[in-house]
């Protein structure tokens, strides 16, 4: 029986993990809570929690309101997300396929 590939460990969480253990859970917030807050319907907040929906800027503007954070925090925390997720598939083949332009001075 071949064993399976380890699933990558990513550096940058996606912002459905941080919103979960560094916001809703210290604060006892569920996902109607959220929802109801920020003006969402449940079902994004539970889609976000599950890595199913993205972080958008107006998402990320509410989310931003509601918890006190700066305006494109949860907008950056899904690019940088998303970057090293592109690195890792990507990134061996762009490198094999592109090479950089040099400079003319």
């Amino acid at each position: 029986e071949a064993a399976k590939a380890a699933a990558p460990v990513f550096l940058c969480p996606p912002p459905g993990d941080v919103l979960w253990d560094e916001y809703m859970k210290p604060l006892g917030i569920t996902a109607p809570d959220l929802a109801r807050n920020i003006g969402v319907l449940e079902g994004r907040v539970n889609d976000l929690l599950s890595g199913d929906t993205v972080v958008g800027v107006e998402l990320s503007l509410r989310l931003a309101r509601y918890f006190s954070t700066a305006a494109d925090f949860w907008v950056h925390l899904q690019l940088e997300h998303d970057l090293e997720r592109a690195r890792h598939k990507l990134g061996d083949q762009i490198r094999r396929e592109i090479s950089p332009r040099i400079s003319a001075k």
